[in-house]
């Protein structure tokens, strides 16, 4: 089932749940494809949905119940997007807007595709997976979940977890400076890198990662090959992007030097 909701008047979707599955994506038109009837307000430019819907038998009312999906089609002048749910999965895909905040306790968040330019993630259990999502600044707080992150981008990440892992994955060499805080949890990298300041630089080291864990482990990962790495590398100090001590250092950390 379809409704299409007047785009002029909405700018921000906040969709709660309690198990409902949620998937967001981008499109021309606002759409909602749901089994029934949800619960729909709008005040101002604020298009409210819950994934509960009203079930009455004669006269007598029975407690709503819970949609098992939703998904959700937003075009380009929805601009803030908040999702809170308890157990339900949410999939992102797609969509270009300025904020994007995701509030859950158990699940799994999916992100793909998306340019976000303020992005929150707050969850207590579950996983947390991004792949080429773009963020001026982007917060993950996750209390015993994993998180991966494959070709993520953006000025500043923060991104917190007490017991779960967290992966970080690219094409070819980031350019970021990373600061990582553990109490026991271990680092590697087959990325080359050096050190300045405190914190381990790769590339021209333009965006800042913060990643903090009390017993997780951080690792990075570039799926090229070595003669690719080597050609980057040197192609930057040749268009001087960076200078020969810089170029050395970076050579040498994948030697292993």
């Amino acid at each position: 089932m379809r409704y299409l909701v007047d785009v002029e008047k909405v700018e921000t979707v906040v969709v709660e749940s309690l198990t409902a599955d949620i998937v967001v994506k981008a499109g021309d038109e606002l759409v909602l494809c749901v089994e029934t009837v949800p619960i729909l307000k709008i005040e101002g430019k604020e298009l409210f949905v819950s994934t509960k819907f009203s079930c009455e038998v004669s006269k007598f009312s029975k407690p709503q119940e819970e949609l098992s999906s939703i998904e959700l089609i937003c075009p380009e002048n929805v601009q803030r997007i908040q999702i809170f749910t308890i157990s339900g999965n949410i999939t992102v895909s797609g969509v270009k807007v300025k904020e994007l905040f995701v509030g859950r306790v158990f699940g799994k968040t999916t992100l793909h595709g998306c340019d976000v330019k303020n992005l929150g993630i707050r969850a207590v259990s579950g996983v947390v997976e991004m792949k080429e999502v773009h963020s001026g600044n982007g917060v993950v707080e996750v209390v015993s979940g994993n998180i991966f992150c494959e070709e993520i981008r953006g000025k500043r990440w923060e991104i917190t977890t007490t017991a779960g892992d967290v992966k970080l994955v690219f094409c070819e060499i980031p350019d970021m400076r990373l600061r990582f805080d553990t109490i026991t949890g271990k680092f590697s990298s087959n990325v080359p890198y050096f050190l300045e300041a405190g914190e381990m630089v790769f590339g021209l080291g333009s965006d800042h990662f913060s990643v903090r864990t009390s017993s997780g482990d951080l690792k990075i990962e570039i799926i090229r090959s070595k003669d690719k790495l080597i050609e980057k590398i040197l192609r930057m100090f040749l268009e001087g992007k960076i200078s020969k001590e810089t170029a050395e250092r970076l050579l040498c950390g994948m030697r292993g030097d």
